[in-house]
């Protein structure tokens, strides 16, 4: 293990990503990246739905999101339809992307499965209360 820095946020950038390496090779066979994965989750969660809407539900910018909206467009896993308002395009997960996305799930399941392993039913709740007491930096 690396020494932790004592810079709290290096601390935590250094983990997002090696959680995110982790979990993108765990998802390799599946074709998808995490980020990707996730993505298709959400909506699937919002149905078919606005980019604005999506943004909201992810947390990210129109712009980060856009860009990755793009790949996955690119790639046959979602398509953007007319919406009710003229202004607005609404994202749809294709039959391609509930395909990618079904094909996913067992792998996203094991890399779960082997963080649990690690860090125990008591340290992912740690976790997960201690990211939602840092939301209030928001």
């Amino acid at each position: 293990m690396k020494k932790p820095s004592r810079c709290i946020c290096i601390n935590f950038r250094q983990a997002a990503r090696d959680v995110t390496q982790f979990y993108d090779r765990t998802l390799a066979p599946s074709g998808l990246k995490v980020t990707q994965f996730s993505l298709l989750n959400a909506v699937v969660r919002c149905g078919s739905t606005s980019i604005s809407k999506l943004a909201e539900e992810k947390n990210l910018d129109r712009t980060t999101l856009g860009r990755n909206l793009a790949i996955l467009e690119r790639d046959g896993l979602i398509e953007f339809v007319p919406s009710e308002d003229q202004r607005e395009r609404n994202v749809t997960l294709t039959a391609r992307g509930k395909q990618a996305l079904d094909s996913a799930i067992p792998f996203w399941e094991r890399a779960q499965e082997q963080v649990r392993s690690i860090l125990g039913e008591k340290g992912v709740q740690q976790i997960k209360t201690l990211l939602g007491k840092l939301e209030e930096l928001k």
